[in-house]
């Protein structure tokens, strides 16, 4: 378990690694799978963000980013499907562990060019996977959480 400093420190080190280092109290911010909201709100903390909106498939984790978020906006929904989001709305969108979840490469396809529409243009959209799970962990993810056992997707990103 990390503490929220040694959060913070690694989503200030992410967001460095990627070039992204200009946010601020007014950039626009989507995350897909968003869980409790624990990256949007370490943006809060880092860089003043407010204007931050996201979605998840579990209904609990969008209460929590609700109740831990308060001006932000949270549903429950598919990476997929980000039709409530304008197009070119937001300077910043990410999808952070979340296609192991997906059903398959098209599904992630649709998840990212969804990304792409909703980020404006010289917007940044950030796509990752934690690298910790090792290929036979996150098939035994897969296996535990979805019928279709399509694996391919799990390895390209």
């Amino acid at each position: 378990m990390f503490t929220q400093q040694e959060w913070d420190d690694q989503v200030r080190d992410l967001l460095k690694h990627c070039g992204f280092v200009h946010l601020n109290p007014s950039t626009a911010i989507f995350e897909s799978g968003c869980g409790g909201g624990a990256f949007l709100d370490s943006l809060r903390r880092l860089y003043g963000c407010e204007e931050v909106e996201g979605n998840d498939q579990a209904s609990t984790c969008v209460d929590i980013a609700s109740s831990r978020l308060l001006k932000g906006k949270f549903w429950v929904g598919d990476a997929a499907d980000l039709s409530r989001v304008p197009n070119a709305s937001k300077q910043f969108s990410c999808m952070y562990g979340v296609t192991p979840y997906l059903n398959d490469e098209e599904h992630v396809e649709k998840a990212i060019r969804e990304h792409l529409r909703i980020t404006k243009t010289g917007g940044t959209v950030l796509i990752a996977e934690n690298n910790v799970l090792e290929r036979k962990s996150r098939i035994g993810l897969r296996r535990g959480t979805h019928s279709f056992q399509s694996f391919i997707h799990l390895f390209f990103f």
